[in-house]
């Protein structure tokens, strides 16, 4: 497979989408885990149904386009 350099050219660029898609789902989340939500609940008073919500939405948009 090495050898077809239209095959190593297109695995480069899925192996490069691939790390950037799994920051966006593990990154976000401990951000929001442990960054967004404390303040959320603390500074503007969110319940704890609306400060997950983002999170729960941007979970799904992300198993339907993957």
């Amino acid at each position: 497979m090495a050898a077809n350099k239209k095959f190593l050219n297109k695995a480069y660029i899925f192996s490069v989408l691939g790390v950037i898609m799994m920051f966006f789902y593990s990154g976000f989340q401990n951000d929001h885990l442990y960054i967004l939500r404390p303040v959320a609940l603390d500074v503007f008073g969110f319940n704890e149904t609306a400060a997950d919500m983002p999170v729960t939405i941007a979970a799904l948009r992300s198993l339907c386009f993957t």
